[in-house]
């Protein structure tokens, strides 16, 4: 009798497990199908959208061209700092944080829908003429721009030939038209300055594949002084930002022990601690 009430019990408790699994199964891959469904009717619209541009549209369309720019709308809707890079966008940003260009020497970035500058580069063309930071570029010699990547296009150039760049400025009525020359412009992230025995001045511009070089042989320059540092000027202002490794391995270099920066994202393998 017991080992017949022992043997019941197993039963039901492998009926009650096997509708538990299958309740939970069903309702997961229900969950699935219905997201699987949603993706797909978004998908269709999207198609059939690109479709109807295509063939009703005034002027010809790449679909290429649509595609890419509905990738850009769709990454860039997540928040101010996402963003589709293409090939050709991907190239201007390894010139920033690696080598040199020939421009006008400005950084920028879109802000509400506008070609903004983030900052002037010191010594060229664009800080000498007074172009300031969140300048918005509304004209690159007469043609409105709406696209990051044309106005970088537009605004570089050979050396020695014109540009005029028309800004808006918070606070001045009008627009502001700056006629400028293009030049070589070196990407130097570090400037520095002994202000006066035992102090130094240190400007970092941006983060590049040196800078944290530069910043140690500047620190060990005042070092090395007749006169040992005792305090130190490091400034960031206008820093756009640029390489995050050189960041925090710049942060490294003034700060002995503790945590630098801490990441943390939706999933476990997107967290990281940097110390």
């Amino acid at each position: 009798m017991t080992g017949n009430r022992y043997g019941r019990t197993k039963l039901w408790l492998v009926l009650v497990v096997t509708i538990v699994f299958s309740t939970a199964g069903a309702g997961f891959y229900h969950r699935l199908s219905a997201d699987s469904d949603e993706t797909y009717k978004g998908l269709k619209i999207f198609s059939d959208v690109i479709e109807i541009i295509q063939k009703n549209y005034v002027d010809p369309v790449e679909p290429k061209d649509l595609i890419e720019k509905a990738i850009q709308g769709m990454v860039g809707s997540l928040d101010p700092h996402s963003a589709l890079l293409p090939p050709e966008a991907y190239e201007e940003l390894r010139i920033d944080t690696e080598g040199k260009f020939t421009g006008i020497g400005i950084h920028v970035t879109m802000r509400d829908s506008f070609v903004t500058v983030v900052s002037p580069i010191e010594g060229t063309p664009a800080y000498e003429a007074g172009v300031k930071a969140m300048d918005k570029i509304v004209k690159v010699d007469g043609v409105v721009t709406s696209e990051l990547r044309d106005a970088v296009k537009r605004m570089r150039g050979p050396k020695g030939t014109t540009v005029i760049i028309t800004v808006v400025r918070e606070a001045v009525k009008k627009p502001i038209e700056f006629t400028l020359v293009r030049d070589v412009i070196p990407i130097e992230s570090v400037k520095s300055v002994s202000i006066e025995p035992g102090y130094g001045y240190v400007r970092i511009t941006n983060f590049r594949d040196q800078t944290t070089d530069d910043v140690a042989e500047a620190l060990e320059n005042f070092e090395s002084g007749a006169t040992p540092l005792k305090g130190l000027v490091l400034d960031l202002r206008d820093n756009p930002g640029g390489i995050l490794s050189q960041a925090i391995s710049v942060s490294d270099l003034f700060i002995e022990e503790g945590t630098i920066l801490t990441i943390k994202g939706r999933l476990d393998k997107h967290n990281n601690v940097f110390k």
